[in-house]
């Protein structure tokens, strides 16, 4: 996780290494002007884990 403009993060993409798993950076996350990278396979499991459904104040399975 790395501090600075957004401008400056998309710029330097090519550069960096996904946080979770290390490999070629494909994406990126940009909160409270924190940056952190991520390759694809690790982007798609962060973005899913953010859409999962709550019910009942606990996480909802899929079964």
């Amino acid at each position: 996780m790395v501090s600075f403009s957004i401008s400056q993060a998309i710029k330097s993409i090519s550069n960096e290494k996904c946080s979770k798993c290390g490999s070629q950076a494909k994406g990126l996350i940009y909160q409270k002007q924190t940056v952190t990278y991520y390759c694809k396979k690790c982007l798609k499991k962060y973005t899913k884990q953010d859409e999962m459904p709550i019910k009942n104040g606990e996480l909802a399975t899929n079964s």
